[in-house]
């Protein structure tokens, strides 16, 4: 299991601003292009947020194809994951992901 290999490298330019920006109704001026470029480079939110949307991802993965399946066996506490059934008010679904189990999560 030792591969420390890199995958799911995200790189983004300028175009991919333009579309966006022409998308949303917005002129891909340069000017404009550069604005939410430095929002982006402004601090760590950006990156911050591609990382958590990374470990989201990989968490779905992780509950959608392993847990579902093997519902029973899962050690949620070892892994220190609240489990379908420990889903309440106290436990929102960022941590219990009841909601994979078809079960009311609250918000």
């Amino acid at each position: 299991m030792e591969d420390n290999t890199w995958f799911g490298v995200v790189r983004w330019c300028n175009e991919d601003i333009a579309q966006k920006l022409a998308e949303a109704g917005i002129e891909p001026t340069a000017d404009n292009v550069e604005a939410v470029r430095c929002e982006c480079e402004n601090g760590h939110q950006f990156i911050d947020n591609m990382i958590a949307s990374g470990w989201e991802f990989i968490e779905y993965i992780i509950f959608d194809k392993f847990i579902i399946n093997q519902e029973d066996t899962f050690d949620y506490e070892a892994a220190g994951l609240f489990s379908p059934e420990d889903c309440d008010e106290n436990n929102p679904p960022r941590t219990c992901f009841g909601c994979k189990f078809e079960q009311e999560c609250y918000s």
